[in-house]
This record gives structure tokens, C-alpha cells and sequence, in this order.
């Protein structure tokens, strides 16, 4: 992929995010794996959920603001832009790549 010379790297917010949700996926899986079903019921994983949700929220606005800019730019500084036909899906099988598309 082309990058103009430059080198995307994540956004500091958005890797602190990710270090929130892993915390609260952690949070919820003990929650769950001490208490069985009746976890589910608890408001403090509710509360836990609730704060894991927003996360990812946040993330995917994150994400789509950074793809709107990007696409900006291009659109901006190219008069002409050419699209590869690429597998999405073939991509997001790995879960390190995932993250990136």
C-alpha cells in the first residue's frame, strides 16, 4: 500500500483504548468464569459492560474520523486514484492484521 512517503501509525488515544477494552474483556471473562450465569445479572458487570461498549464505540468512530481524513487527503492531492479489488476477508482472518483494515 502506498503512504506517500510517510508512516501510518496508530493514534496514541486509539492504542489506549484498546489497552481499556482488553483490560474490560479481562474484567467481564473472570466476572463470568467466578460467578457462572449469575454474573450476567450483577450490576457491576453491567456497569463493566456498559463501559466495554462505549469503548468500542469510541474505537470505530476513531477508525471511520481516520478513514474519512485519509480519503479526504487522497481525494485532495491526486487527480487521478486507482482501486485494487483486494480480500477483505482473506485479511481479517488474522487477528493482528484485523486491526489495521
Amino acid at each position: 500500500d502506498y503512504t506517500g512517503g510517510r508512516m501510518n501509525v496508530l493514534p496514541k488515544k486509539l492504542d489506549k483504548i484498546y489497552g481499556k477494552i482488553k483490560h474490560y474483556q479481562r474484567q467481564l471473562a473472570k466476572k463470568q468464569v467466578k460467578n457462572g450465569e449469575a454474573a450476567c445479572e450483577s450490576k457491576n458487570y453491567l456497569k463493566t459492560k456498559a463501559k466495554l461498549q462505549a469503548c468500542y464505540r469510541k474505537t470505530s468512530n476513531i477508525q471511520n474520523d481516520l478513514m474519512q481524513k485519509f480519503t479526504t487527503e487522497l481525494v485532495n492531492n491526486y487527480d487521478k486514484i486507482v482501486i485494487e479489488n483486494l480480500s477483505v476477508k482473506g485479511m481479517l482472518m488474522s487477528h493482528v492484521a484485523s486491526k489495521g483494515v
